[in-house]
Order: C-alpha cells, then structure tokens, then sequence
C-alpha cells in the first residue's frame, strides 16, 4: 500500500478539496437569482460513496519483553492511503423549500492497509521493522443538514454528523530483521477491537436526473482504536498487547451518489 509523507499529503489533499470549494463559489451568484424552490414531499432514499481515506500514523508503544527490558514499536511518520466503500439509506424531511434533515443508517469499510514502523530496543536504534494489517467496518447513525441552492447544476450542500460503532482488525503481525539482527518476532496474535466511532463531512451535489444526485465530499472519521493482541518473549512468557491507538481517517469521496425515491 503506498505511504506519502505528511508534507506531500496536506497538499494533495488541500487541492482536492479546494477544487470543489471553489466550484461552489462560482455557482453560488447563479443560485442566487433563481427561482423559489416550491415546498417538496418527503421520502426515502438510498446512498453510496466511493473514495479514500488517508490514515494518519498511530501512536509508538513499548512492550516489556523481559523482566528488565524492553522494546519501542515507534508509529511510521508518514501517511497511508486506503480505498473507502459507503452504503446506506434514509429519509428526507424537508425543514423548508431550502432546507431539508437527511436521516439513515450506513455502513463504511476501509480496506486493508498496512502499518509500518522501527523497533527500538532499550532505546537503542536499530534497522529492524515491524508491519502488520489494519482494516475497519463501522455501522453509524447520520444526519445531513441540506441546502437546496435551485441550480440548474449544482443541487445542493451539506454538512453530515455520524455517530456508530466500529470493528477494528489488526493482523498478520511480523518483524522483518535488519543486518545483523537475529532477535526473534514477538509474534503478536491478530485482535478485533470494537469501540465508538464518529465522523464529520462537508459535500456538494449535482443533479443528474429527477432522482440522482452525485458529487464529491470530504470526510474526517475516529474509527475507534486499533490493538493488536498480546506476543510472547523466547522464554514464552505473554507480552503485550500491542496498541496502535486510534484510526483518525481524512477521506475524500470520488463519488458520493444519491438515489431518491
């Protein structure tokens, strides 16, 4: 899985996001001097997104691996990016001939990317790397808050809150020796961990047709913490676990489609 540094990404992502910005301050002017919306029924309707979320470094831990020392596991610097999938469905109120609550359920998986980082022993460096694989499914709650602009093109804006829980999977741990290193892998086992996950997101879409609408979004997600389960040391004794802290998620939606009933 590619990994950019942090530099790199905040200005990749900073375009990405200023295109549509500066897309919905061209047809803002336009909106304006439209015509009144006429007051609209309320309905059900269906959603997707297709994207990528970049994932922020998780947090270094130490793990004793005997009685009097220890090893630093320190969290890769730079960024990883992971395809995104988003389902889920709901219904519109409309608040007003401008303003309408969109409120449903959907499910989001982050695909598998890997984690990367240097193992320290006694805060002595060295060249042996540890990796392992994270991927995550979280059921929320959502509510849209949309403005209906009028335009011929751009239908509409919204700002989301999400609220649900997440399963993080953390597996296929190893370490890969450097030079001269023989130490043996802690062998840490793959873990499962469930917690409280929220998101945030801000989106334009156009319209298509009666019924479709499609556009780009930009998200950020607390996907709950990720934890790999416990190792053991060359004596067999159990070590660990091993925690990678929480799964902060900056996504950017290609393709957040909507289908209304």
């Amino acid at each position: 899985m590619p990994s950019y540094t942090l530099t790199h990404r905040i200005k990749q992502v900073t375009c990405l996001i200023s295109l549509p910005l500066l897309l919905l301050a061209a047809c803002s002017s336009q909106a304006a001097t439209s015509q009144p919306v006429s007051p609209q029924s309320n309905h059900w309707y269906l959603s997707s997104v297709l994207g990528y979320g970049v994932i922020g470094k998780l947090t270094s831990q130490r793990v004793p691996t005997n009685f009097d020392s220890s090893n630093d596991y320190l969290a890769d610097n730079s960024f990883s990016v992971s395809p995104l999938l988003s389902i889920g469905g709901g219904y519109i109120s409309h608040l007003s001939p401008r303003l309408a609550l969109h409120s449903g359920l959907s499910l989001h998986y982050l695909a598998p990317f890997n984690e990367t980082g240097a193992i320290t022993a006694d805060g002595v460096s060295s060249n042996s790397l540890y990796t392992y694989t994270v991927n995550s499914m979280a059921l929320m709650a959502d509510a849209s808050l949309v403005y209906q602009l009028n335009n011929p093109h751009l239908d509409n804006v919204y700002a989301r809150l999400s609220v649900g829980m997440s399963q993080n999977r953390a597996s296929g741990y190893h370490r890969i020796n450097g030079a001269g290193d023989a130490s043996p892998s802690m062998a840490f086992a793959n873990h499962t961990e469930t917690g409280f996950a929220y998101g945030l997101g801000i989106g334009m879409q156009f319209k298509l047709s009666a019924h479709w609408r499609v556009g780009p979004e930009y998200q950020y997600w607390n996907l709950g913490t990720v934890s790999l389960g416990q190792g053991k040391n060359i004596e067999g004794n159990a070590r660990g676990p091993l925690k990678g802290g929480s799964l902060n998620t900056q996504g950017l939606a290609i393709v957040h489609a909507t289908y209304r009933f």
